[in-house]
């Protein structure tokens, strides 16, 4: 008798336990892997029970509460600085496109070249919205001078050299040219 009441209350024991320690502590680390994947929406069991597992169900859902504060406020920082990099990106691309239009002004006009060759066409294909390519025709002292120049570098840089290029080029030519040689050299000075 002594040997089936101490099975029976073992028994009775294991299943106390298994019901009020060991099933709510499997309960509340599932919560908290389910909350380590990403799950927002997990339900934090236990709560409001008493003791050491009340304690340990409280903490998990204080986690939950400052992790979702935590990624609320990294959101609103993410959009935020979303915003002001669009606002950036939308100002240096619209200084862009008004620098290619510059550098496009400074580039003959087609009637222009008409006026020396009518038989022609430009293949002006630059990588970048603006850059180091350049070409120019003009007539001096009854000779026609045409120049294609490749600056060096691509984009912003090179965009650059083209119109210190451009602006250099035209001061050359209001003077005598005597060679094509005399005005790389005075370009290269």
């Amino acid at each position: 008798i002594v040997l089936i009441l101490t099975i029976f209350l073992a028994l009775i024991s294991f299943l106390i336990i298994t019901r009020r320690i060991i099933k709510p502590i499997e309960n509340i680390t599932s919560a908290m892997l389910k909350l380590s994947k990403g799950d927002k929406t997990v339900d934090v069991p236990e709560i409001s029970r008493g003791g050491e597992i009340g304690v340990m169900a409280s903490a998990v859902e204080s986690f939950k509460i400052e992790a979702q504060n935590y990624s609320d406020s990294l959101e609103i920082e993410v959009a935020e600085r979303t915003k002001e990099l669009k606002a950036v990106n939308d100002l240096l691309t619209s200084s862009i496109d008004y620098a290619s239009k510059i550098q496009k002004a400074l580039l003959p006009q087609k009637h222009k070249l008409t006026e020396y060759c009518q038989d022609h066409f430009i293949y002006h294909d630059q990588r970048d919205i603006v850059g180091g390519d350049f070409y120019a025709i003009f007539e001096n002292k009854d000779k026609i001078y045409v120049c294609v120049f490749d600056c060096a570098g691509h984009g912003v840089p090179g965009a650059l050299l083209t119109m210190i290029l451009g602006s250099s080029l035209q001061n050359i030519i209001k003077n005598e040219i005597e060679s094509p040689g005399f005005l790389l050299t005075k370009l290269n000075n």
